[in-house]
């Protein structure tokens, strides 16, 4: 008794032992290993708000920028973040400026070493629109400036280059005098080159892209009246600087528990995508969900194709095939679900980010519900675009909790670069980096002191589970024990180098398997380990041959110790059968059962 409880404590004080290792600083927590071309995501920080983390690549794919918005002692802070080419984090700073409550960062390299960064606040009368240029070293370079009027509320905006090298700003307000879409343009040292200008009255949410012939594409919504959101596409030509006339591409209703994400703009050398989500927070019998559509045309063309739904496979698994393509990528699942559950298309697919690398492929990345065997969670998944259509898709990134805001960028190389935000409860969102640049992949996919404590408090953390499970193990022994009591009550000798003993002994085993399927929870057998990670249809082989694997040992080991024994026991051998059994069964099924 006393050898027993003193090993109880020493497994509790190893499990307590190894959760305060795994507590301390071992290292960035990391998300699971997926697709071959992508890194494990590294934690690079942690964000106060639920917005998009701020994200920008050197030419060269390295130094990359990262902003988003911490928490101050009296006030929220703009943060910055620098990573080299093996994503280590080497400048991490609070940015010194006036700050009230800023969100909605964005920041822009203009290809000549200069950073530039844009956010929202409400430092003065109305919430404006900001912005600053920073040093090679993430230091303010100049002093911010308000670049919306002082009495004007904006309600979002978007920023980029133009073809002449300077800095596109549109912006919206929905209220003042003239609300509408507005337009200033900066040169790279943040000079003003043209005013504000009223461009499109009553609209809001403008989006824009660069084509490579420097003509900029523009998408924006216009509101009817509050539920119905309509989406508008037009040109700006390099040539004489004026839009095209507006043409409607998209409409949709966002009423009373619905949220409407506005549209985005990609583009490819010779199509034109626009992207929006419907996202519904469910209230009576309609479950939550959340819809991605989009519309097509070709480059130069004002005819846009009919919207479509878009859809992506649940499963964390796909099944990949491989391809070829520009961009540092090269595999692709199908984005055509199963009939199983875990394989159909997911209830949510939205928050879309895009890049525009002017090729033949779009690149775009979608927060995705994806399903284990007993766990939902919303992760990132990165689709491939040609043709009007989606090519194929990979998940990106998968962590232990909800993943949303993806924000993409690609590189000189066509290398991609990936943030997004994990829920770590209110105001705490971790901000986590993923890469396809072969030199960071190498560092970040390392094993680290984390991993492997965490591993091992894994396994230690499995084991217990798996204890407690055993009052269930004694459910599905007494019928197979009650069998051999009444047969060794009627026989008397239970000599196994008998047959009918023999025979008795494989009504039990026959007794014992059954009754062990019976009384475990439905699909108690389906959670074997890592089996989101074996594609179709070995998951099906694995499920169905495991148990008999665990049986076939059970057995085995039941035999040999029936042949080695002196006694020859029924009883005995049907017990050390049970036992290896058991063990086995609750130390492989229970873990996954209980931690999905």
């Amino acid at each position: 008794m006393f050898k027993k409880s003193s090993s109880a404590r020493l497994v509790l004080i190893l499990m307590a032992m190894m959760s305060l290792l795994v507590g301390c600083d071992l290292g960035a927590e990391k998300s699971f290993r997926v697709a071959s071309d992508w890194s494990r995501g590294a934690t690079v920080g942690t964000s106060a708000l639920s917005n998009p983390v701020s994200l920008c690549v050197d030419a060269g794919g390295s130094p990359v920028h990262l902003a988003w918005v911490t928490e101050g002692e009296s006030s929220e802070l703009l943060h910055y973040v620098q990573l080299n080419e093996r994503a280590d984090v080497v400048v991490d700073r609070d940015l010194e400026v006036p700050a009230r409550h800023p969100h909605r960062l964005q920041l822009l390299s203009d290809g000549r070493g200069g950073t530039h960064l844009f956010w929202q606040d409400s430092i003065e009368e109305a919430l404006g629109l900001y912005y600053m240029r920073l040093t090679s070293e993430g230091q303010p370079a100049s002093y911010p400036i308000r670049l919306s009027p002082v009495d004007v509320t904006v309600g979002s905006f978007s920023t980029g280059p133009n073809a002449r090298g300077e800095i596109e700003v549109f912006w919206s307000s929905e209220n003042g005098d003239h609300p509408g879409i507005y337009n200033i343009i900066l040169d790279s040292w943040g000079s003003l080159v043209s005013p504000n200008a009223l461009i499109r009255e009553g609209g809001h949410d403008p989006h824009f892209a660069l084509a490579g012939d420097g003509t900029l594409h523009l998408t924006w919504m216009q509101k009817p009246s509050y539920e119905e959101h309509e989406i508008y596409y037009s040109t700006l030509s390099p040539v004489d600087a004026t839009f095209q006339e507006a043409t409607q591409v998209g409409f949709y209703n966002a009423g009373t528990g619905q949220v409407g994400y506005p549209p985005r703009i990609g583009l490819t050398n010779d199509t034109v995508y626009i992207f929006w989500s419907v996202e519904r927070r469910g209230g009576g019998l309609t479950p939550p969900a959340a819809e991605s559509f989009y519309v097509a045309s070709s480059r130069g063309g004002m005819e846009f194709s009919q919207a479509k739904l878009i859809e992506i496979p649940r499963t964390t698994n796909p099944s990949y095939s491989r391809v070829e393509g520009e961009l540092s990528y090269s595999e692709l699942a199908a984005p055509v679900g199963g009939t199983a559950a875990v394989y159909a298309n997911s209830p949510f697919v939205y928050q879309v980010a895009l890049v525009s690398p002017d090729g033949p492929k779009l690149p775009a990345a979608f927060a995705t519900q994806l399903s284990t065997r007993n766990q939902d969670l919303i992760q990132i998944t990165l689709t491939i675009w040609a043709d009007g259509a989606m090519e194929g898709y990979q998940v990106a990134a998968r962590t232990r909790s909800i993943s949303l805001r993806p924000v993409l960028a690609v590189d000189s190389l066509g290398d991609f670069h990936l943030t997004w935000i994990d829920t770590g409860g209110f105001g705490k969102y971790q901000v986590y980096y993923a890469t396809t640049s072969p030199e960071a992949k190498a560092v970040l996919n390392r094993i680290t002191t984390r991993d492997v404590f965490s591993g091992v408090f894994n396994v230690l953390w499995g084991l217990g589970q798996a204890v407690s499970f055993f009052p269930v193990f004694f459910f599905w022994l007494l019928p197979p024990l009650v069998w051999i009591a009444v047969f060794s009550y009627i026989r008397v000798d239970d000599d196994l180098t008998r047959t009918p003993s023999k025979v008795a002994l494989g009504i039990a085993f026959t007794i014992y398997f059954f009754t062990k399927f019976f009384v475990l929870p439905a699909g108690f057998m389906s959670y074997v380990p890592f089996i989101d990670q074996i594609p179709p249809p070995f998951d099906e082989w694995l499920m169905i041959g495991l148990p008999l694997i665990v049986l076939g040992l059970a057995i085995l080991g039941s035999l040999l110790h029936a042949r080695r024994s002196e006694t020859k026991s029924l009883f005995a051998a049907f017990l050390v059968f049970a036992l290896i059994d058991g063990v086995v069964s609750l130390s492989i099924y229970v873990p996954a059962y209980l931690g999905g």
